[in-house]
């Protein structure tokens, strides 16, 4: 592929460049993008899908007063944390593509404004993926965002290799790149072709997904219903109904249920704890142990 950049200036200190695929599991998804940047800011008008204004008073490391038990600096919509440690949020401030994005490396003092925006994230070790306001998916390769081909999406999750989808009318989907066709495996129906692999239709209905460290699939379907995937099939977790998830460990998640409370589930013993309550919780993400939470005020909360 003959890589090309329009780079006209420099944005937060570092250079849009050509793009090298850095996980190959998942292959070489997608297509290259072009990043017009102006004046150190992100082209609103340009068609990636990625940018747009950014306004730096709504940065989520400046927080205003005392922060109650468990609550980091900043406001998001929705986060995520990859297998070493490393913090996404999609901040409160709105752009033509979504929110803000922002990280915390493992090894930073504080958050770092990304040149993105999105709705959902979800992070590979030391990768984010994001959903942005069009339903379009991209993912980080350094300080280039690469789109994926897709169908509009709603929630993504990313695992250890893989990556699935939620689309906008709660359909399933996970990718097998064109190099991993031998990969494929259970039971797919019907799929949706890119230039690099294909989204393979998985039976069931979600509205939020993730995957474990070791790949496992978890959602909650449009009731509400906690599943996870094995051989082919979902398999439903008794327990309240759920608005978000997350896969901390292998067969261990947590969950945000309709009364805004955080609880974790262990698949092995079938059993749950308690994480947080009365904190009117909407939705959580993490990974290796680790989980941020979102309430209704985009206040966001640290558990381990």
């Amino acid at each position: 592929m003959k890589l090309k950049t329009i780079l006209k200036s420099s944005l937060g200190g570092l250079c849009v460049a050509a793009c090298v695929v850095i996980y190959p599991h998942v292959g070489a998804l997608g297509n290259e993008i072009n990043v017009q940047i102006t004046n150190g800011t992100m082209n609103p008008s340009n068609e990636d899908g990625v940018g747009g204004t950014q306004n730096p008073d709504l940065d989520p490391s400046r927080e205003a007063g005392g922060l109650s038990s468990g609550q980091i600096p900043g406001k998001a919509h929705d986060v995520a944390v990859d297998l070493f440690g490393n913090r996404y949020a999609v901040g409160s401030q709105q752009g033509s593509n979504g929110y803000t994005l922002y990280k915390w490396p493992a090894n930073a003092p504080a958050w770092q404004k990304m040149n993105a925006q999105a709705i959902r994230v979800t992070a590979r070790p030391k990768q984010a993926w994001i959903v942005n306001a069009k339903g379009q998916v991209f993912y980080e390769n350094g300080p280039v965002w690469r789109a994926v081909q897709a169908p509009p999406v709603k929630d993504i999750g990313a695992g250890r290799n893989e990556v699935w989808i939620v689309t906008q009318n709660d359909q399933i989907y996970r990718y097998v790149p064109s190099d991993h066709m031998d990969y494929m495996r259970n039971g797919a129906e019907e799929t949706h072709r890119t230039n690099d692999g294909v989204w393979i239709r998985v039976p069931g209905d979600a509205v939020r997904i993730d995957l474990d460290d070791s790949d496992l699939p978890w959602i909650v379907d449009k009731r509400g219903q906690l599943k996870y995937f094995k051989s082919g099939r979902w398999m439903a977790i008794n327990g309240p109904k759920a608005v978000d998830v997350t896969a901390v460990h292998p067969k261990a998640v947590q969950f945000v249920d309709e009364k805004g409370a955080a609880s974790e589930y262990y698949l092995d013993t079938r059993t749950y704890r308690q994480v947080r309550s009365a904190d009117q919780l909407i939705g959580i993400g993490g990974s290796n142990g680790q989980s941020l939470m979102v309430n209704k005020n985009l206040d966001i909360f640290v558990s381990r």
